[in-house]
């Protein structure tokens, strides 16, 4: 991990209430190794990433997904979506 003191001031932008994505994945029991994901959206006022993962968290044990990924959705521009990963890749 590096760590490194910054300048606040070079940030130019904020979102105040961000939309999260997860994506729950499964390894399918089919002979071709095919993976299943189910994507969701999270929004609302005062959302904190720390109530999304602990959400994912609960809903990976309920749906016994082998694994999940938590996302930051931006919209750089309209029609420019994208997403900030959040978790470790697989």
């Amino acid at each position: 991990m590096d760590v490194r003191g910054v300048d606040p001031r070079d940030v130019r932008w904020e979102v105040d209430q961000p939309r999260y994505r997860v994506h729950f994945w499964t390894d399918s029991a089919d002979p071709m190794g095919m993976r299943v994901c189910d994507e969701y959206e999270l929004a609302g006022p005062d959302m904190a990433a720390v109530s999304v993962f602990a959400w994912a968290a609960e809903q990976a044990g309920e749906r016994r997904a082998d694994w999940f990924e938590v996302f930051v959705v931006v919209d750089h521009v309209p029609g420019d979506r994208g997403l900030v990963r959040l978790t470790p890749s697989r």
